[in-house]
């Protein structure tokens, strides 16, 4: 759908950005990219429980968030988890629109 193309570059409109807790993330989605970032901590981190970078992922602004461990699918080791606070769909945390209400997504996303 899209190239993995350089900042800049007239065809860049998606960007994989896999470190959340770089800040690139935010910085690319304020600039108005499509962005993918990969959430986990590596296998390790997930039998420990280890949710710093799933949060940051999650708080990035990412478009796009994968994972290995949705809500419905939980670590058996930790319980960890991949979900958002209180529903499905959200308001992008970093480029909120100001009329982004997360009732009226929950009404459009059945």
């Amino acid at each position: 759908m899209f190239t993995n193309s350089t900042a800049g570059n007239p065809d860049a409109a998606f960007m994989k950005l896999n470190d959340p807790m770089s800040g690139k993330v935010q910085e690319a989605v304020r600039k108005g990219y499509i962005v993918r970032t990969m959430c986990d901590p590596g296998v390790a981190g997930v039998r420990a429980g280890e949710t710093r970078r799933r949060d940051a992922a999650l708080a990035s602004g990412a478009q796009m968030v994968s994972t290995d461990y949705p809500f419905d699918e939980k670590a058996v080791s930790s319980g960890y988890a991949v979900r958002f606070e209180k529903s499905n769909v959200r308001c992008n945390p970093v480029v909120r629109a100001p009329a982004c209400r997360l009732d009226l997504l929950e009404e459009t996303s059945h």
